[in-house]
C-alpha cells in the first residue's frame, strides 16, 4: 500500500480508516497472502488499529 494522505482540514472523521479497510478488503477476497506498508509516526496509530504489526523497517498485515 503507497501513499494513504487526508487532508488535514479532512483529518479525524474516519476517512483514512475506511480507504485502508476497503483496501483490506480487496486483498482478502483476492486472496493476497499480505500488505506491507511504510507507516508514518501518524499514520501507524491507525495501521496498528487495523491489525498491522511491526515488520523491519514496515508495518504487515498477514490475511491467511
Amino acid at each position: 500500500m503507497l501513499n494513504v494522505y487526508t487532508q488535514p482540514e479532512y483529518r479525524r472523521l474516519g476517512l483514512a480508516e475506511q480507504l485502508v479497510r476497503c483496501a483490506i478488503d480487496f486483498a482478502r477476497e483476492n486472496a493476497f497472502p499480505m500488505i506491507v506498508l511504510h507507516a508514518t509516526s501518524q499514520g501507524r496509530p491507525l495501521y496498528t488499529k487495523l491489525g498491522f504489526r511491526p515488520g523491519t523497517d514496515e508495518m504487515i498485515l498477514h490475511l491467511s
